[in-house]
């Protein structure tokens, strides 16, 4: 049997302090079917002979005295880190504090303490892949898009639908590019074309670093994003619907870019021609151009000769 390297690193959020339950007790602490949500999500981790590190990031005042049932697991494997003020914070604390030989990032709430295994394996096999991958189950509740006076508009068709959840797993090098960037302020921009293409499942892929502000996405589509784009993705987003520019605005787009051809240049009648039948799409108007201009310096080549 081929041994197993050892190239995960787990990080297990569970920093938070409980405010949204009004307990005093941490959700994370609590005991579910038997132990502490948070020791059942070490186990199941630490049961797994591929992870070599799991860090569990805690409120600072638990760090230095955690709680006795904790080391009821594999002490070798397991660190503590301090949470910062926000779940992001929390998750770039977990990473700088595993170890180098953890190629692979599994980022787990401990608040979800029953993951199965073959959730954890899938979604470690996705990232070893150099995919992001996030664990999810589909929606089952009926959805209403309202508008800003809480009237109902739509039902929302669930098809395609799906409730992000945690493992989520990255390629190491790819989460702590984007984190480093956005602890120096510098935001990574993720621009996708035609964003309706990629199925709502796809789509879903994209949540966990919008969600930690790990990039700005920018989709483009010519579809309607209300249903188009997956609503937990489309909530998180502020759209701009971009109308038809005019002939005047077309013409300019054109004459910026005359600068950067070569050959023979299209004259003003032309130019005027391309702006007026490109139905306020520049795109069409330059790719029309480019045309031109290598079919005129074909055409002068082939005189030349």
């Amino acid at each position: 049997m081929t041994p197993v390297k050892p190239d995960v690193g787990v990080i297990i959020v569970a920093a938070g302090s409980g405010s949204r339950t009004g307990s005093k007790e941490l959700k994370q602490f609590r005991w579910v079917a038997g132990k502490p949500m948070l020791l059942h999500s070490i186990q199941s981790f630490q049961a797994r002979a591929e992870v070599a590190m799991v860090v569990c990031v805690l409120p600072r005042e638990y760090v230095g005295d955690p709680p006795p049932w904790i080391f009821q697991s594999d002490s070798d494997r397991l660190l503590l880190s301090v949470g910062g003020r926000h779940r992001g914070e929390s998750v770039s604390n977990g990473l700088e504090d595993l170890p180098s030989e953890c190629e692979i990032v599994v980022i787990h709430d401990a608040a979800r303490p029953l993951v199965s295994s073959e959730t954890i394996a899938r979604v470690i096999e996705e990232a070893r892949k150099g995919n992001g991958a996030v664990a999810a189950l589909p929606v089952a509740d009926t959805l209403k898009r309202v508008d800003s006076n809480g009237r109902v508009v739509v039902t929302v068709d669930r098809f395609g639908l799906w409730r992000a959840q945690t493992p989520q797993a990255f390629p190491r090098e790819v989460i702590e590019r984007a984190t480093h960037r956005r602890a120096e302020g510098i935001q990574t921009i993720f621009f996708l074309d035609e964003i309706h293409r990629f199925n709502k499942a796809q789509q879903d892929a994209l949540l966990p670093a919008v969600e930690e502000g790990l990039v700005i996405l920018i989709g483009a589509t010519t579809e309607n994003p209300a249903f188009e784009v997956n609503g937990a993705l489309l909530s998180r987003l502020r759209v701009y619907a971009l109308g038809r520019l005019s002939p005047e605005e077309v013409e300019l787009v054109v004459r910026r870019a005359l600068g950067s051809l070569e050959g023979p240049l299209p004259d003003g009648d032309a130019i005027e021609f391309l702006a007026a039948r490109s139905e306020g799409d520049a795109r069409t108007a330059l790719n029309a151009l480019e045309i031109a201009s290598r079919t005129a310096r074909t055409a002068s080549r082939t005189s030349s000769a």
